[in-house]
């Protein structure tokens, strides 16, 4: 009875450990050499966080996803995810700063945030009142979004889910974009494919982005070779449902 108990224990483990999401969607998300060691003056005027952002004002790409790290290296201590929408500047000393004014939910707990947006740094600390984003509280952020996956892909024919799939899609652009989840080398043969039906070009790219996160979040091993065989597969089904679809090219391209 010991013996199968201890099994239960590890298969509980392992299932627990493969539901938890890739160090590298992690690493996305969070500002690149993030410490989890809090500076009590970090964040401050004397010593004010560098983001960096605008030091990529000419690509908006890369800017939106420094502040993309921002918002997301850091929560409260009960794993509440903090509001930058209210901000104002100020003389720094040595620049303009940014002020975020932080209002927990709870509506006790403030943290006033400054941030320099024309330097970055090596290493980054978390502001005192604030812990860093880590593994755990990343899982428990990425359920309601894995559900959605799973349950939109176990419908008879997610094709049709279109508001489902639109909810989902703009879901993971706010929070953590969408351009990680895609492959020039997979998305480029699907749009130039001109005769192929522009509903099913638009369903498989959004299935090899969905099937990625998916992987992605719970820490799949090779998430592109497993979009990948996913997209094929869905493929496949649609062409089956929808027999009457043209497909163009890519019945080789996907065979």
């Amino acid at each position: 009875m010991k013996k199968i108990f201890t099994l239960l224990l590890l298969a509980l483990a392992i299932s627990v450990q493969a539901q938890t999401p890739s160090n590298e969607l992690l690493n996305h998300l969070i500002f690149t050499g993030l410490k989890n060691e809090v500076k009590a003056d970090y964040g401050t005027k004397e010593n004010p966080l560098p983001s960096g952002a605008f030091m990529h004002i000419e690509d908006p790409a890369a800017m939106q996803a420094q502040m993309r790290r921002l918002k997301n290296s850091y929560r409260w201590p009960d794993g509440s995810a903090i509001d930058l929408s209210k901000r104002s500047s100020m003389q720094g000393k040595a620049g303009m700063v940014d002020v975020y004014t932080i209002a927990h939910s709870n509506g006790k707990d403030t943290v006033r945030l400054v941030v320099d947006p024309y330097h970055s740094a090596d290493s980054y600390f978390v502001p005192k009142g604030l812990v860093a984003l880590n593994g755990a509280l990343l899982a428990k952020e990425l359920a309601p979004l894995v559900k959605m996956a799973e349950e939109l892909y176990a419908a008879p024919d997610a094709s049709i889910l279109k508001e489902s799939s639109a909810q989902l899609l703009g879901a993971l652009a706010k929070q953590l974009g969408t351009d990680f989840f895609v492959d020039a080398d997979m998305v480029s043969p699907i749009l130039a494919d001109k005769e192929a039906d522009k509903q099913l070009g638009g369903y498989l790219i959004r299935s090899y982005l969905f099937t990625k996160f998916l992987a992605y979040a719970k820490n799949t091993k090779d998430p592109k070779s497993y979009a990948t065989k996913k997209m094929k597969e869905n493929f496949v089904k649609y062409a089956a449902l929808h027999p009457e679809v043209k497909s163009g090219t890519l019945k080789d391209t996907l065979k």
